[in-house]
């Protein structure tokens, strides 16, 4: 991770606990996402995205960035990710974690199949998670 990265993460995670100090943890909804590489796409319209919740996609394939959502439960917090990855235009969402301690806190990784980058020469100079 570089400087910019990582300074992009903690920002994202400051918000995210600044939201829930101002609002309260029952009223905290929501999902962030941070990309970390690859062109911008547009938000899908049609077709799913992808929640893989034990499992690396079955294609070559690109992360992208992740996200981090504060939600009143799991399952709450995963519709928000998959949400943003809808809204972000990704393929999917895997390497879900959600926080035991924490019912509500999750993470994840955005993806984009290999075949979808639009600069594929930059995805290969930057990508490092493929199958």
């Amino acid at each position: 991770m570089n400087q910019l990265t990582i300074k992009k993460t903690l920002l994202s995670i400051a918000l995210l606990v600044g939201c829930a100090a101002a609002t309260g943890c029952a009223a905290t909804n929501h999902a962030a996402y941070v990309r970390e590489r690859g062109d911008a796409l547009a938000p899908r319209t049609t077709g799913d995205v992808e929640v893989l919740l034990d499992s690396e996609p079955a294609k070559d394939f690109v992360v992208t960035g992740h996200f981090v959502a504060h939600g009143t439960s799991s399952e709450r917090s995963i519709a928000h990710i998959t949400a943003e990855a809808r809204a972000a235009g990704l393929d999917g969402v895997y390497w879900i974690d959600c926080d035991t301690t924490f019912n509500g806190e999750c993470s994840a990784k955005g993806f984009v199949y290999r075949d979808r980058m639009t600069n594929t020469a930059a995805v290969e100079k930057t990508s490092v998670t493929t199958k």
